[in-house]
């Protein structure tokens, strides 16, 4: 008898395992998945490569239809699961006047998997209840990551989610100041800011002055945001403004970050970032209890799987491989 032994590769991210077992795959949202699937030109019900119409694939197991588990959205989840919500807001703006609304961005240190420090670009958002870090920025720590179950919600109404987080030290570039934080994850946290370079029409700074991100007016990514669960704690009592009409520079744990309305010698249009988060896992005491009654009243709609059924799927997870020709090998019941 002879058996063949394929070393699979995933499409997302190239390491040595299946798709549906990539972390970065599993940590986007179901329309995040699609549109990935879609770019890959796979097969939205296998999630492999092979020939059209050859999938023997029989679909999601939830619902029946012909796309992987995976890609299944449930209608009614944001319904029947009680929030609270707290509101993210990110506002880079510039208008007919010449004047832009800077956020506050600091470089930071940010301690890897082996203690390796990183640089990483951080937004201080005191609007919201929880750290975020781009799956980027994730990789490159190679931190253990944990499920969680948030939804973001944008300005327009689309919602995305947060699957798993990830737990490490920041640190001052400036000053001895660590703490350690958690982290959402997610593909991005916001467009580059500032939105465009700012030229600004009165620079002067005082020496005293050290800077938590020097590149302020160049428009960056943001790699985390650190939120109002430390905002607060990082500030500082020192304050400067040099004028009426220009923006506060305010002194930090970890430098002295600009905030607020600059005068720019340029023109641009105006641009307002919004995002609002959703826990699905902390709700107040009452909130919980009408959860819980509805989720014991309502008739369930989820298929559940048998023993028989859960040790097929077991099997085929652990046993399957892939043939250098993109043909499924799985091992027969012993």
């Amino acid at each position: 008898m002879h058996t063949t032994t394929a070393k699979l590769k995933c499409y997302v991210c190239n390491e040595s395992h299946a798709i549906y077992r990539c972390a970065t795959f599993l940590a986007l949202s179901v329309p995040e998945r699609k549109q990935k699937i879609d770019q890959l030109k796979i097969c939205v019900v296998c999630l492999s490569k092979h020939a059209e119409n050859k999938c023997k694939f029989k679909g999601c197991r939830k619902c029946g239809d012909k796309h992987n588990t995976l890609l299944h959205t449930t209608v009614n989840d944001d319904n029947n699961e009680p929030t609270v919500s707290t509101s993210i807001n990110a506002h880079a703006a510039g208008n007919v006047e010449n004047t832009h609304v800077l956020l506050s961005t600091a470089i930071i240190n940010i301690r890897g998997k082996s203690n390796e420090i990183f640089c990483a670009r951080a937004l201080l958002d005191s609007g919201s209840q929880s750290n975020f870090i781009t799956h980027e920025l994730a990789q490159k720590l190679q931190l253990a990551r944990k499920k969680v179950n948030f939804a973001i919600t944008g300005i327009d109404g689309a919602t995305n989610h947060a699957h798993f987080s990830v737990k490490t030290a920041v640190q001052s570039r400036t000053t001895a100041y660590t703490e350690t934080l958690e982290f959402l994850i997610l593909p991005k946290i916001t467009p580059n800011l500032p939105v465009k370079k700012i030229k600004l029409a009165n620079s002067g700074i005082p020496s005293y002055v050290e800077l938590a991100d020097p590149s302020y007016t160049k428009p960056g990514k943001i790699d985390v945001l650190i939120g109002a669960e430390r905002f607060f704690e990082i500030l500082k009592s020192g304050k400067y403004k040099s004028h009426e009409n220009g923006p506060v520079f305010q002194e930090t744990e970890l430098g002295w970050v600009v905030a607020g309305q600059i005068t720019d010698k340029t023109t641009t249009n105006v641009h307002t970032f919004v995002a609002q988060t959703a826990n699905k896992e902390h709700v107040d005491p009452l909130q919980n209890q009408l959860a819980k009654f509805w989720k014991l009243e309502e008739i369930t709609t989820t298929n559940r799987l048998d023993r028989d059924e859960k040790l097929c799927v077991e099997h085929f997870e652990n046993t399957v491989k892939r043939s250098g020709d993109g043909k499924f090998i799985i091992q027969l019941p012993v």
